[in-house]
């Protein structure tokens, strides 16, 4: 019955506000104040993220809440915008491009998965990258540490049931008995749970006041980029667009070399 389900629900701003020292002590800050954006000094880079406090080694730089995507989803597609009866509508035979958020996206070259970070400052993050000298990377990417605010909140969101269920009950959640639990699931079911799992940037090392926070992108992005600039600009064939590596062993081994379509196998 939908009135049943529609019980199970925040109904009002009450439901779903929280206290101050409430989210002093549970929530997460995706612009916490340490961090800000200018311009960098990195060529062709545009803007970046600079830190505005001394950062610690192994302190959490930004949280980050993700976006979880297919290949397919960044495509773009050819539409007649002259269609009188039905506009837009999408000519899949024809792709015309890539969406620039491709850009921001991290994956592994054997999975199906693309997350996408969606705190304010994370996608200013420029490449840092081992060969390039006096830009080394001083964050990597990490997920939430068990105990952690950051732990907590998305392992309740992860767990929520689908649309059937809302626990508003945080504070008697069993925390730590599903610790970064789509690690464990099959990458359509992660999909499902978009923006219900999150990851950190985390120090590499002392980050001192002023300094750009730089990311290794990755061996495959470093070498698509470098190549890319190399050439003419009339010899490219349009937009660099690639996607962000994840570091060695940071997907779970269910999440490689699996489909992201399910399959209708044959009753036997």
């Amino acid at each position: 019955d939908d009135d049943d389900d529609d019980d199970e629900y925040p109904t009002t701003a009450k439901d779903i506000t929280k206290s101050i020292p409430w989210l002093n002590q549970n929530g997460i800050c995706l612009s916490s104040g340490k961090l800000r954006v200018g311009n960098s000094p990195i060529p062709y880079a545009g803007r970046g993220v600079f830190a505005t406090v001394d950062i610690r080694r192994g302190e959490v730089v930004l949280p980050s809440p993700l976006i979880v995507m297919r290949e397919e989803d960044f495509t773009i597609y050819k539409s007649d915008k002259k269609q009188k009866l039905a506009r837009n509508i999408v000519d899949k035979s024809t792709v015309v491009g890539v969406e620039l958020l491709f850009n921001y996206a991290f994956t592994h070259p054997d999975s199906p998965l693309y997350l996408v970070p969606t705190a304010p400052l994370a996608n200013f993050i420029n490449h840092g990258g081992r060969k390039m000298a006096g830009e080394k990377p001083n964050v990597q990417i990490r997920w939430p540490k068990v105990g952690s605010n950051s732990a907590k909140l998305f392992e309740w969101a992860y767990n929520q049931k689908h649309g059937s269920h809302f626990d508003n009950d945080f504070e008697n959640h069993p925390f730590g008995s599903n610790h970064n639990a789509w690690l464990k699931d099959h990458p359509i079911d992660v999909m499902e749970r978009s923006g219900k799992l999150a990851f950190d940037y985390v120090a590499l090392r002392d980050i001192r006041e002023g300094d750009e926070i730089l990311l290794d992108y990755g061996t495959l992005w470093h070498d698509a980029w470098s190549e890319f600039e190399g050439r003419h600009p009339y010899a490219r064939s349009g937009y660099f667009r690639h996607a962000v590596g994840v570091p060695d062993g940071f997907y779970p081994e269910n999440w490689l070399h699996v489909s992201d379509q399910y399959e209708i196998a044959e009753i036997q």
